[in-house]
């Protein structure tokens, strides 16, 4: 049985868009970004931070959700491109209040909208 992409979301730095983390394109071998920037990429840019063809799972742009903590705040998940694989990983998960857009590392979380908050 397939049972998709095997990915460590304890520590993502492997596999998804983080400072530290040098994300490799597509054919696995050029370089588009380098490790020690901190580069926010077009979603679908390359296989590299993909899983189970989802992309941005890890890193790139943490993901707003409707989901409520202690009534006034929303659930974030998933690290961002300015932070750590190991330290904020795929399986990462925060809160804020919903009037607190700190940036461009934050979007709303959709199946169908990836825009980012700001650019």
């Amino acid at each position: 049985a397939n049972y998709g992409d095997k990915k460590n979301i304890s520590d993502s730095s492997t596999w998804g868009n983080y400072y530290g983390t040098s994300v490799k394109a597509s054919d696995g071998a050029t370089e588009i970004k380098k490790s020690d920037k901190q580069q926010i990429l077009d979603t679908g840019i390359t296989t590299f931070t993909r899983a189970n063809n989802i992309y941005d799972f890890a890193g790139n742009c943490e993901e707003w959700t409707q989901e409520a903590f202690l009534t006034d705040y929303r659930a974030l998940r998933g690290g961002s491109y300015g932070s750590s694989g190991s330290s904020d990983p795929a399986s990462s998960r925060s809160y804020s209040l919903p009037t607190y857009a700190y940036g461009s590392n934050m979007r709303f979380s959709s199946h169908f909208n990836s825009a980012t908050l700001s650019n």
